[in-house]
Formats: C-alpha cells, structure tokens, sequence
C-alpha cells in the first residue's frame, strides 16, 4: 500500500530524508526572508515582494499550509498515505513532510 511504502521509504532512508526536509526548509525560509528585505529587488517587484513580506510575518509553514488547502482536492489519496507512512517511520511531523511536498508549488 502507498502507507506502507512510505515507511519502507522512512526506514531505509530515514536519516537522510530528515536531514534533507530539514535543511531544505530551513533554506527556503531564510531564503524568503532575505528577499522580503531587498529593498532593489523589492523595488523592481512589488507584488511578489509584498507576497514575500507576508510570508516572512506569518511564516513559511503558514504560506505552505495555504498552498496544501487550495490544491489537495486535486491530489490523489494515495500521496498523503505515503506521507503519512514516511512520518510514522522516521518521526518527522506529518504536516511538516506534507508541507516540504509542496515547496514547488510557492515558486
């Protein structure tokens, strides 16, 4: 089942994939906190940048929690289940996981 390949998944790689979600939502929300404060970049981009400035108020996971509630009824069932698989084997926070899932979807 997509459950049960996700704690496959969890249990061969589960370090890395926690090193890696990790590291990765760590660089994306210092990322997006430095372009909220570019003032040249802001100048020449102020809509995305006041798109950039409200993430950087409320939060990466804020903006990624948004992204997941306007696009999971178009995802299959299937992928959260895995999802859920892999936070169960490796401890990582299910909302978390989901969210790093979604990082695609801001840019």
């Amino acid at each position: 089942s997509p459950y049960d390949n996700g704690v496959a998944l969890g249990q061969l790689l589960g370090d890395k994939v926690t090193a890696f979600m990790n590291e990765t939502y760590a660089y994306f929300d210092a990322s997006l906190a430095e372009q909220a404060h570019d003032a040249d970049w802001c100048a020449g981009h102020p809509e995305r940048c006041a798109a950039f400035e409200e993430v950087a108020d409320k939060g990466l996971m804020w903006a990624l929690d948004r992204s997941v509630a306007k696009t999971q009824d178009y995802v299959k069932d299937y992928v959260f289940d895995e999802l859920r698989g892999l936070s169960d084997a490796t401890g990582l926070q299910y909302e978390r996981a989901r969210n790093m899932m979604w990082i695609g979807e801001l840019s």
